[in-house]
């Protein structure tokens, strides 16, 4: 007996649901949830059709706000289904000739992802700069501050909250860019599960062959420029967007780090020691979103291509 494409799709969305109501118990825990919670969402969009992906989304929304109340239905709703079913929608789109079949290219994916995060960095940085949020911040961040100078001689409580001040600003940005990496991740892990299982419905996006639409420059000049001159806490807001729009840079940086590591001899080894960088130093993340733009005019990749060519 066949199930029904429907019935697998609200099937989904009932799994991705129930996985809302999972406690973690740790902060790892929490964040394997943040990513695992979305993948059923992506299987039934990317291995049951758009319209399958879609009733998981609905359904999982419906199954939260039944059980969780409103307020976190639309968190829900926000956060995972009406972005999944977004870029399921986008990733699924193909047309045909007689060269073959071509589907949405990873460049238009990563913009369209980095325009829906936009939408989520005015939300976060409205969450946070609520007055309720930001006492508790307020209050956890002083404790750290009180906790870190008490087993620290020369430093003060005062002192370093001051030094944290900035930090404070990046919250709604950073914020924006985990739940960013978190939707790629779920995503790629129900690619990679319906690969294993041959019920792929499209092929994986061409990541280093990606290449960004010309107004993602715009879309991340303006938010940049806003954060420029604009007055608190218009600026937290520019910042937060200017975070979401530099992302798709950002990949596009290590999508030619990835191109490039595929020229040269040892180049795994290399590469694993910058991402040893990235993550453990961070400062590299600037460059490669300066690279990613670089790239957007400089096409150098596509210069390797037709060297390699000749």
């Amino acid at each position: 007996m066949t199930i029904p494409w429907w019935l697998l799709g609200a099937g989904a969305g009932i799994a991705s649901a129930l996985l809302l109501g999972v406690t973690p118990t740790n902060l790892l825990g929490a964040m394997l949830l943040s990513v695992l919670i979305p993948v059923p969402l992506f299987m039934a969009g990317l291995g049951l059709g758009t319209m399958a992906g879609a009733i998981a989304a609905a359904v999982a929304t419906l199954v939260v706000l039944v059980n969780h109340g409103p307020m976190i239905g639309m968190r829900f709703a926000g956060e995972f289904a009406a972005p999944v079913a977004i870029l399921v929608r986008q990733a699924m789109l193909s047309r045909t000739d007689d060269s073959g079949t071509e589907w949405f290219p990873a460049g238009l994916l990563t913009a369209t992802l980095s325009v829906i995060g936009l939408g989520f960095a005015i939300a976060i940085s409205a969450i946070i700069s609520s007055l309720a949020v930001q006492e508790l911040f307020d209050e956890r961040l002083r404790i750290f501050a009180e906790n870190f100078a008490a087993g620290n001689e020369g430093i003060t409580a005062d002192t370093l909250l001051e030094w944290m001040e900035p930090i404070k600003r990046l919250l709604p940005g950073m914020t924006t860019v985990i739940w960013m990496v978190n939707l790629i991740a779920a995503g790629a892990l129900a690619q990679a599960a319906l690969v294993k299982l041959d019920r792929n419905l499209r092929p994986w996006p061409n990541f280093m062959a990606m290449e960004l639409p010309s107004w993602m420059v715009v879309v991340a000049t303006v938010p940049l420029a806003a954060a420029m001159v604009l007055p608190e806490p218009a600026r937290t807001y520019a910042l937060a967007m200017t975070f979401a729009a530099c992302f798709a840079f950002l990949l596009q940086g290590l999508a030619v780090v990835h191109a490039f590591n595929r020229k040269i001899q040892g180049g795994t080894i290399l590469l694993v020691i910058f991402y040893v960088l990235v993550f453990g130093q961070g400062f590299p993340v600037v460059l490669l979103v300066l690279l990613g733009a670089v790239e957007q005019y400089a096409w150098v990749r596509r210069r390797w291509i037709e060297k390699t060519k000749e």
